[in-house]
């Protein structure tokens, strides 16, 4: 999960959020699962992670609902300090 730690630190970085919020998600052959994570603390020795994975998708049965979860993710408003 190191990718979510740094991706959160670059962006409390920016603008000094916390907790800071990151999406995510891995594919393993056709099926997607989508994360969710709150990172909190990053100014500390210990930051805390906290993660929520969505169920699995079948993209060849679920690709509208992919598509859906994708859209949603990146039309989500982001912070500005």
């Amino acid at each position: 999960y190191a990718h979510l730690l740094a991706a959160a630190r670059l962006n409390w970085q920016q603008h000094n959020d916390d907790p800071q919020e990151v999406f995510g998600c891995y594919t393993i052959a056709d099926s997607w699962t989508f994360l969710r994570a709150e990172v909190h603390q990053l100014d500390s020795e210990k930051p805390t992670l906290w993660i929520e994975f969505s169920r699995e998708y079948v993209e060849k049965l679920e690709a509208p609902r992919i598509l859906q979860i994708l859209r949603h993710i990146v039309s989500r408003p982001m912070s500005l300090t």
